[in-house]
């Protein structure tokens, strides 16, 4: 019988002050079991660590980081190539920061809505430090990518809400 590493790596995870839930299944993602991990406050980010059905030998963790409507709109706002090198240079940055990891852009690079970064660990390498490194090595990434889109462009994208005072 194989060993379940979910309450283990659970238990690791909440020993470090994470939010652990169980995964929620995914689409067009068959997996033996799976766990939604959200890194503790003052920056929340969520990974998904699952193991691939059929793999037991090893775990997955995901990023999704979405790019926002805002940003989406700046970015249709530059010509072609320009957008090409900005999404190039975001992918060298994450290449950098994450060598083995398997990333992707959907639906595509010159309209990316999504960033998906992902990284895979096999059991035998696995320990409490190397989970965490690897979780904060992708929240590195989040980061990266986030301070990507704040370089170039750096104005405040959403306008102050008003407030309305009234005097009696």
């Amino acid at each position: 019988m194989k060993k379940k590493y979910d309450q283990e790596i659970s238990s690791w995870l909440l020993s470090e002050g994470f939010r652990v839930e169980k995964l929620e299944p995914l689409p067009r993602l068959k997996v033996a079991w799976g766990l939604n991990v959200y890194t503790p406050p003052p920056l929340v980010v969520n990974i998904k660590i699952f193991q691939p059905a059929g793999h037991e030998d090893r775990i997955v963790l995901l990023l999704g980081v979405n790019i926002s409507p805002d940003h989406q709109r700046e970015l249709n706002k530059l010509d072609d190539s320009e957008r090409y090198r900005f999404m190039s240079k975001m992918l060298l940055d994450i290449i950098h920061l994450c060598p083995d990891c398997k990333f992707a852009i959907q639906p595509n690079m010159m309209s990316p809505k999504t960033i998906i970064v992902s990284k895979t660990l096999y059991y035998e390498e696995l320990s409490r430090p190397k989970l965490v490194n690897e979780i904060v090595r992708l929240v590195n990434v989040f980061m990266a990518i986030n301070a990507n889109l704040w370089i170039k462009f750096p104005h405040p994208l959403r306008k102050p809400q008003t407030t309305t005072t009234y005097t009696i």
